[in-house]
């Protein structure tokens, strides 16, 4: 009698549902500081901030598809823009044995979760170094 514990394990691994980032990268990246020198001497005055999100997916391949995040954000004082930046981060994931009615709810909310930190990062570090 053979034992077949390991291969039956290993199918069953094969047919459970799963993600794969296969990367992340940067499509598209804008940033504008037009008054850098003039805001270097002081803080801005009622200085607000404007951010607006959106999200596209597309298939690239057999069950592997390309979410973008693409952020756009600008700063405004009472003395005029402060900077503007504009982001697409993607990422390519692979999706396995995933079922047909959770696919659009895993490209338009856990892959944006997956990505929405390394973009934030971005952000902060521009407007930081800025």
């Amino acid at each position: 009698m053979t034992d077949n514990t390991n291969g039956s394990e290993a199918a069953n691994q094969n047919a459970m549902p799963g993600i794969n980032v296969i990367g992340q990268y940067v499509k598209d990246l804008s940033f504008e500081n037009p008054d850098a020198i003039k805001h270097l001497r002081g803080q801005a005055e009622n200085p607000s901030l404007q951010v607006s999100f959106n999200i596209n997916a597309q298939a690239i391949g057999q069950d592997t598809f390309e979410v973008a995040l693409a952020l756009e954000a600008e700063a405004k004082s009472d003395e005029g823009i402060l900077y503007k930046i504009e982001l697409v981060y993607a990422g390519a994931f692979l999706f396995r044995n995933l079922p047909e009615q959770a696919v659009q709810p895993v490209l338009y909310i856990d892959c944006p979760s997956l990505l929405f930190p390394f973009a934030r990062r971005l952000v902060a570090d521009l407007t930081r170094e800025a």
